[in-house]
């Protein structure tokens, strides 16, 4: 299989500007997880790295991943809970992230791209149980490419991943040691919720307990405010946005990384819209009752830190009318495996 190099182009090297990479092989397996990863080569010029991982995943648990999440109910999603179920059950999910060294050279990541390839028996039963034609579930033709290149298992489901790479220092001419780091991708999954409003008494704690380690922590609430964001300057001419917001202040004990525990608000707020044509710009006073109305195209979030040591902002949801009471949620971002670093010798 041949591998191109396009530039800012497609990952897998579709396009009329294309550079063809040497390739030298690996052929490496090995576990993670619970997962058995193939490296089967590496493409390479003076200026880029491409790397493919191949993984392999059942049939039955694509199947019983389907007939929980069937269409109806993948279709029907609506809260972020809901995304983080889905995903987490999600036996193809395998996306992961990798920092690579050839010959003690750190690159530098640019490209991650993935495909997945199913066995014409499984796209055939999941589209028969659709009521759809079996045309509609076809595997992609890079997928084939890959899948016939690398001579993968064709009664398994398989998780292609290429990672491009830039060299940072002259490339070595013939890679002699590979050193890789994989980090698996994070999973997010909310375990508490609490409601704020500006007429509770603060200080207030919240216990909430980590889904992996069992640690549990403690939130405690400082107090919550109603603003207004103004977009004034920023935002978009001919669109009215959405400015009401609630803060809330926090601190967590004992101390977590700010990105493996959020505070978010459960709702989706409201989306900005276009101006009704006798509708006036935004001065930045005017009433946020002006401007309620039907949904936009994309919603508004703000993020923001606390300027008292020790201590965290959430931002709610964006609203066009006041934001009297938020329903958060207390969210931990996690990794199922441990990053893993692995050195092969070519």
């Amino acid at each position: 299989m041949d591998v191109f190099d396009n530039g800012n182009g497609d990952i897998w090297g579709r396009g009329k500007s294309r550079d063809k990479l040497m390739k030298l092989p690996i052929n490496h397996t090995f576990s993670w997880g619970a997962d058995e990863l193939f490296i089967p080569a590496i493409y390479y010029n003076d200026s880029t790295v491409v790397m493919d991982v191949c993984t392999h995943f059942s049939v039955s648990d694509m199947h019983v991943f389907l007939q929980k999440w069937n269409l109806e109910r993948r279709l029907s999603l609506k809260t972020h809970e809901d995304y983080e179920e889905m995903e987490a059950d999600n036996p193809a999910c395998k996306n992961f992230a990798a920092d690579l060294c050839l010959d003690g050279q750190p690159l530098t990541s640019r490209m991650i791209a993935c495909i997945l390839w199913y066995p014409v028996e499984f796209l055939q039963t999941e589209a028969q149980k659709a009521g759809e034609t079996g045309d509609a579930w076809g595997n992609d033709a890079d997928a084939e490419k890959l899948m016939a290149a690398y001579g993968c298992d064709r009664t398994l489901c398989w998780h292609f991943e290429r990672l491009h790479f830039r060299w940072k220092q002259p490339p070595a001419r013939t890679p002699q040691e590979i050193s890789l780091t994989l980090r698996a991708r994070e999973i997010s999954i909310t375990t508490d919720y609490f409601t704020t409003d500006a007429s509770q008494t603060f200080p207030r704690e919240i216990k909430t307990t980590h889904p992996m380690t069992g640690q549990e922590y403690v939130l405690t609430l400082y107090g919550c405010e109603q603003l207004r964001q103004s977009f004034d300057g920023i935002g978009e001419k001919g669109v009215c946005y959405p400015e009401c917001i609630q803060t809330l202040s926090y601190g967590v004990s004992p101390e977590i990384e700010k990105n493996v525990l959020y505070v978010c608000d459960q709702s989706q707020g409201d989306s900005p819209r276009n101006k009704e044509p006798d509708e006036p710009e935004n001065d930045g006073t005017s009433s946020s009752d002006a401007c309620a109305g039907k949904d936009g195209p994309t919603a508004v979030f703000l993020a923001g830190t606390s300027p008292i040591p020790g201590r965290h902002m959430a931002y709610s949801a964006l609203h066009f009318t006041p934001v009297k009471e938020v329903r958060w949620r207390i969210t931990f971002h996690i990794r199922t495996v441990e990053d893993m670093e692995i050195c092969i010798s070519l």
